[in-house]
């Protein structure tokens, strides 16, 4: 995985050897190369516009403990800090690759008003709208 490495110029060649092996025995991703083409494509597009790229990581984590894995450790983070980072870098201009885990809280989603928050129920049981 020569992407891994070349990330890390500067680092000891042990630190290199570390991250080559990660990436040897980390599963593939089930579209690896559909979704590396979007990626070198969404890369490129932007370094020819120079516009800086941000890469926003959000959501919990899960990391499991074996290689079958039975246990594992966990956190259960909603996203917001990673969603309210993507909307800052937006805001200034940043081309944002968004990284999140399922159901976690997408930019610009905390600002959405509640359904809820749309419509009131009076004394007789009836919902209307505010």
């Amino acid at each position: 995985m020569a992407v891994g490495v070349d990330a890390l110029a500067g680092s000891s060649m042990t630190e290199k050897l570390e991250v080559e092996q990660f990436f040897k025995n980390s599963p593939k991703l089930e579209a690896h190369e559909a979704v590396s083409d979007k990626l070198r494509s969404f890369v490129e597009n932007c370094q020819a516009r120079e516009q800086h790229v941000a890469i926003v990581t959000s959501g919990g984590t899960t990391v499991p403990l074996e290689r079958r894995c039975v246990r594992y450790i966990d956190n259960f983070s909603g996203g917001g800090r990673g969603a309210s980072s993507t909307e800052y870098f937006l805001k200034k201009g940043y081309a944002v690759i968004f990284v999140h885990r399922r159901k976690s809280l997408q930019p610009f989603e905390q600002r959405l008003p509640s359904l809820l928050d749309m419509y009131t129920i009076n004394d007789s049981g009836s919902v209307t709208g505010k």
